[in-house]
């Protein structure tokens, strides 16, 4: 098993700690999966307001089409 580091926290990790990125030269994602999900869990709450603002729109859009 090969090792990558991920850009964000330097830590070399096996291959498989890495999301799929099927435009990057190895097939893989430059930053690790702990990484993005942090990324992921900080942008939902400085978001969190328009995010929810946004699934009520589209709660009520698709209840109203049915």
């Amino acid at each position: 098993m090969t090792t990558k580091p991920c850009c964000r926290c330097g830590v070399y990790r096996p291959r498989s700690e890495f999301y799929a990125l099927s435009n990057a030269p190895d097939g893989l994602r430059y930053d690790c999966k702990p990484c993005v999900r942090a990324s992921m869990r900080a942008y939902y709450w400085q978001h969190r307001e328009q995010i929810l603002v946004g699934r009520r729109a589209r709660y009520h859009a698709a209840r109203d089409a049915a």
